[in-house]
């Protein structure tokens, strides 16, 4: 299964360290593109030719609205996903915009699976973060599940109990 793990910051980069050190065959990317020497062979370049052959595109970026931008926006990472590729958001965002992508990626072939974490660097780095993990696809989540117990020692599954209209 091939990865890319795109935002490298505070949180994504001991994120990715962890996929790497675990012999996952990972590529990343991150707009410091200083952090390319620190990542060698997985760098990536930019998010799309970083996710080109993907099956699995992880973001860990500061809001949902990057994340939107990236997957569908000016990064326009969704347009070399094939069909089939599941992007893992872990990044903290709202949860209409999350269910929006997602139908905007069902649109193009591509699934969504919101995964937030909790549990700070330090937790990040041993691979002891909670993750958050929606969705009702049992046959996907444990296709995923050496992604998330990679990267966590807990996994929650959790589903959207409520509709959207309750919660404005």
């Amino acid at each position: 299964m091939k990865l890319t793990f795109i935002g490298l910051g505070m949180m994504g980069q001991p994120m990715a360290r962890r996929l790497i050190g675990h012999g996952f065959d990972l590529r990343v990317s991150d707009v410091n593109a200083a952090l390319a020497a620190e990542f060698g062979a997985a760098w990536g370049g930019t998010p799309r030719e970083a996710a080109t052959g993907a099956d699995v595109v992880i973001t860990m970026l500061p809001t949902g609205q990057v994340v939107r931008d990236v997957l569908l926006g000016q990064g326009d990472v969704a347009s070399v996903l094939k069909p089939g590729t599941i992007v893992i958001d872990c990044s903290s965002s709202e949860a209409g915009g999350t269910v929006q992508l997602g139908a905007d990626l069902k649109q193009r072939g591509i699934g969504l699976v919101d995964a937030p974490v909790s549990g700070g660097v330090p937790l990040a780095r041993e691979g002891k973060l909670t993750l958050m993990v929606g969705g009702t696809d049992q046959a996907l989540l444990v296709r995923l599940m050496p992604i998330f117990e990679c990267l966590g020692a807990r996994v929650v599954p959790v589903a959207l109990a409520v509709s959207l209209s309750n919660l404005t």
